[in-house]
């Protein structure tokens, strides 16, 4: 996601002084700010802030918030929030994102990435089977790509674009999967209450993985990875023709007769 995002931002023609970054954070990003002088600031959900890793003595200032909607004083009006891997996971995803495009300077740009709709399918089927018939939640809701700019428009976001692209993971066990899982915070985030396996159950699971395996024993898990860009209103930003103000036809530009 972070690689991602640096693809992204190196298209951008303009530049940014001041970053905020929300949830997990590369040490490739914070190179890549660094480099171009970006003060930057990070937001995270963790009881205290992290002490810096030896080899990385001068790590941005750690901002802590209890929950993902209740954005904490900033040392700074940010012109770039960059959000990897957690707005799936807020309670109120419009509001957040309203707070988010309040944060920004005019003109700033908010850039998103998180697992959407279409993520995990081999997995939910497999939980499906070892639940039996008393299914349980075991991931928090997903947002569509479809859904996803939508909410930028209503949060009052300027040139919303939202696209996804399908990650596909193969995996010789349902432990290594779930460990993936783990690392980058995609349970079931809504609730405290762990949810856990009987051993008949973990063999349910383990067997359905096992049968969709290929002949290399090892089965495909798809990731949908959507990402979200919006920028905040700005006097300054360039604004669509008003409808009907066209001068040319798109038939005649296709070679097209009208009608």
């Amino acid at each position: 996601m972070a690689d991602d995002i640096i693809a992204r931002l190196d298209v951008v023609t303009r530049s940014f002084s001041k970053a905020l970054i929300i949830g997990n954070c590369s040490e490739t990003l914070l190179d890549w700010l660094k480099e171009r002088s970006i003060e930057t600031a990070i937001i995270d959900m963790v009881p205290a802030p992290a002490p810096a890793p030896a080899h990385r003595p001068n790590m941005p200032p750690h901002l802590i918030c209890k929950e993902w909607d209740e954005i904490p004083s900033l040392p700074f009006q940010p012109d770039l929030i960059i959000m990897i891997g957690v707005l799936d996971a807020a309670n109120d995803v419009p509001g957040l994102l309203a707070q988010l495009r309040r944060a920004l300077r005019p003109d700033g740009l908010l850039l998103a990435e998180f697992f959407g709709v279409g993520s995990l399918p081999l997995l939910k089927r497999a939980m499906l089977v070892a639940d039996g018939d008393m299914p349980r939640p075991h991931i928090h809701p997903q947002i569509d790509v479809r859904s996803g700019g939508d909410l930028l428009s209503r949060a009052g976001f300027a040139m919303p674009v939202a696209d996804i692209d399908m990650l596909n993971v193969r995996y010789k066990s349902v432990r290594q999967l779930l460990h993936d899982i783990r690392s980058f915070g995609g349970g079931y985030a809504l609730t405290n209450k762990v949810v856990r396996y009987s051993k008949g159950q973990w063999a349910l699971l383990n067997d359905y993985i096992a049968s969709q395996a290929d002949s290399d024993d090892r089965a495909t898990e798809n990731f949908a990875l959507v990402s979200l860009s919006g920028w905040a209103p700005s006097p300054d930003q360039p604004k669509p023709a008003k409808r009907g103000s066209a001068t040319m036809s798109l038939a005649s530009q296709l070679g097209k007769k009208p009608g």
